[in-house]
């Protein structure tokens, strides 16, 4: 969230079938990662300081 608000979101059905939970958690961490990436270039480009940075959580302790 960025002042209250959502800035991303995406529902999409995921285009690797996997056999194993931990696996497809995974695969969606490493997208939101790289997708936090990319807002925090865009944001540097423009000129924009957050002054913090973006956290992405995960409550399977399994995938962590």
């Amino acid at each position: 969230m960025l002042f209250g608000g959502l800035i991303n979101w995406k529902a999409t059905l995921q285009r690797l079938v996997t056999r194993l939970t931990t696996k497809a958690e995974l695969l969606s961490l490493s997208t939101a990662t790289i997708k936090i990436i990319w807002w925090q270039r865009f944001f540097k480009a423009i000129g924009l300081n957050l002054e913090r940075d973006f956290t992405l959580l995960c409550d399977n302790m399994q995938t962590i």
